[in-house]
């Protein structure tokens, strides 16, 4: 099972090791020193081959989440992440959804995603009334 604090330790890290890239890259002209531009070369390697590393063990995090989802999903999957699609594309009413998917009936393929998988949640404007249907869907932030 995918661990949250697993995946967002390895963001920091990816964070961490990009930062380092890049720093090397601003000042490895600047130096004057062969020896010290050597060492710098050296440490950039380094980076990369971790970031490598790195990419490779949020890429198997990322297919074990796809797949830990389509086998809760069902046959339906596919319904499922279009509509995470949409929602992440910022495709965020019930109806423009629907309209995206080929004006498919989603409302309790939502509802599901709102309620029971808690992978998306419903944002209203802040003077709509609790009972208006001005809702917009996000995916949520856990």
């Amino acid at each position: 099972m995918v661990e949250q604090d697993t995946v967002k330790l390895l963001r920091e890290c990816d964070a961490g090791v990009k930062m380092g890239t890049q720093s090397i890259d601003d000042v490895i002209d600047k130096v004057e020193s062969d020896k010290l531009r050597q060492l710098l070369s050296e440490c950039k390697i380094e980076h990369e081959k971790l970031n490598t590393e790195i990419q490779s063990q949020l890429d198997r995090f990322k297919d074990e989440g796809k797949n830990l989802l389509v086998d809760e999903f069902g046959k339906q999957y596919g319904t499922y992440f279009s509509i995470l699609d949409a929602i992440s594309n910022g495709i965020n009413t019930q109806s423009d959804i629907a309209a995206a998917l080929g004006e498919k009936s989603i409302g309790g393929q939502l509802k599901k995603l709102e309620e029971t998988y808690e992978v998306i949640q419903k944002m209203r404007p802040i003077l709509a009334k609790k009972g208006t249907q001005t809702v917009r869907y996000g995916i949520s932030d856990m």
